[in-house]
């Protein structure tokens, strides 16, 4: 085994449920380990093998700090292309628990590459326990530890029960009662509305019409600590524009990770202008990589007409770039 890795080479591209892992220049009885990468709340690394014709690639499972104790169930498709002196691709499917064997080994016979391109896709990803199945996205049990969860449960009861409320919000299709305090803790924008002489100080109503009595409340949750993972799902464009209006920057990176979880062909050039009006890079790097590290440009050839004719000409001009760019690597 050479053994020798070139750190750009180790490092895999993923975006969820997607990673790619390109290795370059391998040698006969040779061995590459990648670098970790996250899907899921799990840390994964791959490795590759070459050994008398066979190819044995390897997906490594490894615990991170709040899944140590659960074990993750994964239903996998892997493909790799391979180039050498012939060009081959091969795809197989595997459902998984990563457990007592905390690897998945592929072997493939009779290959002769020297560049092989290994694409992985997480159809299926849960976490295990010793009584059921639950999603592998971490929870409130999990993130928060019982301190800071019981100084959220007091801050959430003064939202929901309105104890002490002392400003009105007036939205498009009916009203919410809330804290000042909070609220201008919360945005700097919110905070200049209180500090000033503004009409809101003096009424101690404020008007969000441009949201629904539903998404403000999951706004206000967000603020108090108290916001549901299915409520912030459901609501997720309306609070981007919301951080964007009252300058929350933290809301602001959670909406564009949770975008960054789902993309696929019916959602990547909504999500690419979605990424243009908010000013989110990481979103965009992201459905530009779906659609060119991952070849899935032939997937939404059908709606390419209507993103052209609607799109701005910046991001026009940075889909150009990178189907340039692509054309040059293949």
């Amino acid at each position: 085994m050479a053994g020798s890795e070139n750190n750009a080479g180790n490092k895999v591209k993923a975006i969820s449920p997607l990673a790619q892992w390109r290795v370059k220049s391998l040698g006969v009885h040779d061995y590459r380990r990648s670098d970790g990468f996250m899907i899921g709340s799990w840390n994964w690394c791959l490795s590759v093998e070459n050994n008398n014709s066979i190819l044995s690639i390897r997906l490594i499972s490894k615990p991170s700090c709040i899944t140590e104790d659960k074990y993750p169930i994964a239903k996998i498709l892997i493909r790799a292309h391979c180039t050498g002196s012939t060009n081959s691709h091969y795809a197989e499917l595997y459902k998984k628990m990563f457990r007592a064997e905390k690897e998945l080994i592929w072997r493939i016979e009779r290959v002769h590459a020297s560049c092989v391109t290994i694409d992985l896709e997480f159809l299926d990803l849960k976490i295990s326990s010793t009584s059921n199945h639950v999603s592998i996205r971490p929870d409130d049990f999990l993130l928060l530890d019982h301190s800071i969860k019981n100084t959220l449960r007091n801050i959430s009861c003064m939202f929901q029960e309105s104890i002490h409320a002392d400003v009105t919000i007036e939205t498009s299709d009916g009203s919410l009662r809330a804290h000042k305090a909070v609220l201008a803790s919360s945005s700097p924008v919110f905070k200049s509305m209180f500090l000033h002489d503004f009409k809101e100080k003096q009424s101690s109503i404020i008007k969000i019409e441009d949201m629904s009595t539903d998404a403000c409340s999951a706004l206000l949750a967000y603020m108090y600590g108290a916001i549901k993972q299915d409520d912030f799902l459901k609501h997720c464009l309306p609070l981007l524009a919301a951080a964007d209006k009252y300058d929350l920057q933290d809301l602001r990176k959670c909406c564009e990770e949770i975008l960054l979880e789902d993309i696929n062909s019916s959602n990547v050039f909504e999500k690419l202008r979605t990424a243009r009006r908010y000013k989110l890079d990481k979103l965009t790097k992201g459905c530009l990589a779906y659609l060119f590290d991952f070849r899935r440009l032939p997937d939404v050839r059908g709606k390419l007409k209507d993103f052209f004719y609607d799109a701005d000409r910046k991001l026009l001009r940075e889909v150009f770039e990178e189907t340039v760019a692509n054309w040059k690597c293949c």
